[in-house]
């Protein structure tokens, strides 16, 4: 066995490679079983000149049964791989076998379930393969894991890169009403081209640096402004999207119209978006990337003390989500004292009360997907001289060709035969600006923002979501909306759901910490007081794991702003000592609880 064909496949690679089981069997039973006699054991972990094991092999190639046959074995056999080790030695048993964080990766990074999630070879058995090799923690699906505590923040502002690493200035803004966390995956699309970034408070360098220098009273209108933005790039493996990301806060500050914000009124908010995005894709335009032909959509939001300035460009979303009287004019202090007079186990066990507490939540979408089909959007792109076509698409998972359900409508641009684009405004996507005759905001794709404004109201507003379209492809508003609301009142007030792994499950006597299985391969541990920047991330891992199991197969990116989280934690931590005082305080306690 220890000898390799010129490409580095051993005779079990081969067998794997022809989708040859019972060769493949035959292997196994002449060499699995050591014995006393002390007879060499398959390495079933052996790599090719690629790094990659049998089982890459087979799943690339699509021969659901092999791979079956050799996850058993793997998981069974001492010869069992680390996900973080590229050799061909034997590494130590894992009861999980080759998936999840145990899974074998390549030379390049790669699981056997990202080789199946991209192979065309593997499409007529894609669905069995990924159900086979998919658990919590593949490097390749679920990308490398970032603890919760390093995607949370409020009080604190980002560097603005996609990770968003955080540096602290508590003593500029202890009066911070916006806490926030984020998740990230590159899901069954492999290749991440999401990029985000969180800024809170928005800073100009200088005033970053020297904020913790200064007192209290030296506040500026600066301070309670944030800024959040999540890019989806597409066709240049993420390079637009980083840069958006990496550059947008340094562009909105640098307008006239940050330097001359007062604090007050929203017309100076909407004004930055829309001179910032002109001049980030200006910027793109110059750069050196290796490849020329990628874009970004953005959904990005202003939130100052007043209101909150969505603008999108693309199709990535935000919505808010509120909580109290509805248009028709319900009693919000009606509807707290009902809440108030329910426990916890009262509301799990009367489904009513679950129904009448969703009823209290209200989403409002605060952007509009930019789709080539829409009437404004396809008058400027026919006069720009391309065209608005149709392209149908089959559910390669559906077993019934006359189901209706199964196909699927996308209006895409056309430039030519080969060249289609999906969105009608995108940063960068130049193929599709380049009619000489037309001004930017007349091309075929323009990067002009749709702006939407609302103005806050802190008896009510209780989130801002702001998520890429692999999200909202699987998932409504109203959906989406709940999802956070419940999983981030579960978190905050303890609920524990029997038997739901994702629920806090138990609380060491050592420390009082809640040790929360986070669904995406690790456990992160909670304080027992804890805030919405501790639980936003884990909320968001939740939901991008729910829209992976719903069958998204694109990246996916979602950031939640908690808009009153000063006055959440407060209600959170003292809710068992005292009562809380005051109508808006009063709202978002019972809110969360």
């Amino acid at each position: 066995m220890g000898h390799l064909l010129p490409d580095g496949f051993t005779p079990l690679h081969a067998a794997a490679y022809a989708g040859n089981i019972k060769v493949v069997q035959l292997f196994m039973e002449e060499f699995m079983d050591s014995g006393e006699g002390g007879k060499q054991l398959m390495e079933l972990d052996a790599r090719d000149l690629q790094g990659r094991t049998a089982l890459h092999i087979s799943a690339e190639k699509g021969h659901v049964d092999v791979v079956k046959l050799l996850k058993q074995a793997m998981t069974t056999s001492p010869n069992t791989i680390s996900s973080h080790v590229n050799t061909t030695a034997p590494q130590k048993n894992s009861p999980m076998g080759p998936v999840g964080p145990d899974a074998p990766v390549d030379l390049t990074g790669r699981t056997p379930l990202a080789y199946a999630a991209t192979s065309k070879e593997a499409s007529k058995h894609r669905f069995e393969i990924e159900n086979a090799l998919f658990s919590p923690g593949d490097e390749s699906v679920c990308g490398r894991q970032t603890p919760a505590r390093d995607r949370g923040g409020g009080r604190r502002v980002g560097d603005g890169n996609s990770m968003t690493q955080l540096m602290n200035i508590e003593e500029r803004v202890e009066v911070s009403k916006l806490e926030f966390g984020f998740a990230e995956m590159p899901g069954y699309r492999i290749e991440m081209e999401d990029a985000l970034c969180c800024h809170y408070p928005l800073l100009l360098p200088h005033q970053s640096t020297t904020a913790t220098n200064n007192s209290n009273d030296s506040t500026t209108p600066y301070d309670n402004l944030g800024l959040f933005a999540v890019f989806d790039g597409h066709g240049d493996g993420g390079l637009v999207s980083r840069y958006l990301a990496d550059n947008l806060a340094a562009i909105v500050t640098s307008t006239t119209e940050y330097k001359s914000y007062s604090g007050g009124g929203v017309d100076g908010l909407a004004r930055m978006f829309m001179s910032s995005c002109p001049k980030l894709d200006d910027l793109l335009k110059e750069q050196t990337f290796d490849r020329k032909d990628g874009g970004s959509t953005g959904v990005m939001a202003l939130v100052s003390e007043e209101a909150i300035v969505v603008g999108n460009v693309g199709d990535s979303r935000c919505i808010l989500v509120q909580f109290g009287c509805n248009d028709e004019g319900d009693d919000v202090q009606g509807l707290v004292k009902s809440v108030e007079n329910l426990s916890v186990e009262e509301e799990k066990e009367k489904d009513e009360n679950v129904t009448k507490e969703e009823k209290s939540i209200i989403i409002t979408e605060l952007s509009e997907d930019h789709k080539p089909n829409l009437p404004e959007e396809r008058a400027r792109i026919e006069k720009s001289g391309m065209l608005v076509m149709p392209e149908v698409f089959r559910d390669s998972n559906s077993s019934k060709e006359e189901d209706e359900d199964a196909y699927t409508t996308i209006w895409k641009i056309q430039r030519s035969e080969k060249d289609k684009i999906a969105v009608s405004r995108a940063f960068g996507d130049f193929d599709y600006k380049s009619n000489e005759t037309l001004s930017s905001s007349e091309q075929a794709i323009v990067c002009t923002p749709d702006i939407r404004i609302h103005v806050r109201d802190e008896t009510k507003d209780a989130f801002l979501i702001l998520a890429c379209d692999g999200i909202w492809d699987v998932m409504s508003n109203e959906e989406v909306g709940t999802f956070i609301w419940n999983n981030t009142r579960e978190l905050l007030t303890c609920v524990n759901d029997d038997g739901d792994a994702t629920m806090v499950e138990e609380e060491e006597e050592n420390n009082g910490r809640i040790k929360t299985p986070v669904l995406r391969g690790s456990e992160e541990d909670l304080p027992s007081s804890r805030s919405p920047s501790h639980v936003l991330p884990i909320v968001g891992d939740k939901l991008i794991v729910e829209c992976l199991r719903r069958g998204s197969r694109d990246n996916m990116t979602v950031l939640i702003i908690s808009l009153s989280s000063g006055v959440v934690s407060a209600g959170i931590s003292s809710r068992n000592s005292e009562e809380a005082e005051g109508g808006v305080k009063r709202v978002i306690d019972f809110a969360v609880e």
